[in-house]
């Protein structure tokens, strides 16, 4: 089992009571887009863990032990779907499945498997963390919802979209209210 450390923004939040807040696992096999949501959640002190092997994600999960896991839907190997199975065999960690799959049938899929809640991709980046602190403040209540750190945030008016060779890229758009939004193809 390999995870990578993406982002511990101010040495992670902590909770009330002083405890670190466990983690939060990012399977998602774009590394640019796991990388930018990483930074997000970061720019609010969650501490953040990427997974860079697809073979053990439930390994990895009890391993970490994290407070959510935000999980991409089409993964190589075995899908979203599987491993969300696999988590919810021995935890009972919220889950929010993220995909570009938009259909209400595999938004229902995800539910049956065990998910949390289901995220469409494109997505606006502040929807997502909404649902993060709003899974969090579920399970562990909103005395631990971190405070958003002093850093700067991304870039006012960022959207994330996919290039012509695939990558995620960020571009600035100068159009009022900014939006942030990750826009990908399938």
């Amino acid at each position: 089992m390999t995870m990578e450390k993406t982002t511990a923004a101010h040495g992670g939040a902590r909770r009330a009571e002083g405890a670190t807040l466990r983690p939060i696992l990012i399977v998602e096999d774009d590394s640019a887009l796991a990388g930018q949501v990483a930074d997000l959640l970061g720019r609010y002190r969650y501490q953040c863990r990427v997974a860079d092997s697809f073979d053990d994600i439930d390994a990895q999960a009890r391993a970490l032990d994290p407070s959510l896991v935000l999980l991409d839907v089409s993964l190589p190997r075995y899908d979203g779907f599987f491993w969300c199975r696999r988590i919810r065999e021995t935890s009972h960690v919220p889950i929010v499945m993220v995909s570009a799959r938009d259909a209400a049938s595999d938004q229902v899929r995800g539910m049956e498997a065990g998910a949390d809640d289901y995220v469409t991709k494109p997505f606006d980046l502040d929807v997502l963390l909404a649902k993060v602190q709003a899974q969090i403040a579920a399970t562990m209540g909103s005395s631990h919802l971190p405070q958003r750190s002093s850093s700067p945030s991304l870039a006012t008016g960022s959207s994330f979209s996919r290039d012509s060779s695939g990558r995620s890229t960020r571009a600035q758009r100068s159009s009022s209210p900014p939006r942030r939004q990750v826009s990908l193809d399938a």
